[in-house]
């Protein structure tokens, strides 16, 4: 199941979820035909097939990666900032070069990661346009700073530090580019509560109501009652007859 959503530019949200019977870059290709801008996604391959697109890799999925390559009993004090969390977050600071020596850097590079979430969060809501230009501002010398020092590193061959530090300078260019538009976000984490609508909705489909048949869009009932509700400023909800169900 492959699921869509609109951006941030102010406009009602959509979800759309779109069934295909492979996970292939071809589904993604075709239900982008004809498409053209930026297309916001997480690093799988096939999503190269799409053409006339500006890639926008999602940032929450290069932090994963630091965050998996910190040891399981450092990982209890850290947090991963989100610009959606209700909990209240502090300033996260980018440890000095002398500070730099007394953690591993995988624990930095998460650092760096959290820093920007954090920034993000205080221009949730602004126009894009002045977000974009708050992020230039704020953001730029944070990613300068992220690509200096990750030029800095050398972790052991076939690691996770190694794989954090690989996923990033081989997504270097799309990780930045939520930074050209301001109805970008860093991340998709948007969608990812929405997978859990499908396997609800099917768990609970195994015990279907009598008229559910006549709820799907193709169904005569629908077709009969629903169809023709296209004049939306005289044929309202509160107007409309009761349906006969």
């Amino acid at each position: 199941m492959w699921i869509y959503l609109t951006g941030s530019d102010v406009l009602p949200p959509i979800i759309l979820y779109d069934y295909a019977q492979r996970r292939i870059g071809k589904y993604a290709r075709d239900f982008r035909e004809g498409f053209m801008g930026l297309f916001q996604c997480d690093g799988y391959q096939g999503y190269n097939k799409v053409a006339d697109v500006i890639l926008v890799f999602c940032r929450a999925h290069c932090r994963r990666k630091f965050y998996e390559a910190i040891p399981e009993g450092r990982r209890k004090s850290l947090k991963l900032l989100d610009i959606n969390s209700e909990t209240r977050i502090n300033d996260p600071v980018i440890p000095d070069e002398a500070e730099q020596e007394k953690i591993i850097p995988a624990e930095i590079g998460l650092c760096y990661c959290n820093k920007l979430f954090y920034i993000e969060r205080t221009l949730k809501g602004l126009p894009a346009d002045e977000r974009k230009a708050k992020r230039e501002e704020l953001e730029t010398p944070v990613w300068n700073g992220f690509w200096k020092w990750i030029d800095t590193i050398r972790p052991l061959g076939g690691s996770k530090p190694q794989k954090a530090v690989n996923y990033a300078l081989n997504h270097h260019e799309t990780l930045c580019n939520y930074m050209k538009d301001g109805r970008c976000e860093i991340s998709n984490n948007t969608p990812e509560p929405e997978q859990k609508a499908m396997p609800l909705a099917v768990r609970h489909f195994y015990f279907t109501h009598p008229l559910l048949g006549q709820m799907l869009p193709w169904s005569d009932f629908m077709k009969e009652h629903c169809a023709g509700l296209i004049d939306v400023e005289n044929i309202t909800a509160e107007k409309h007859e009761p349906l006969p169900v």
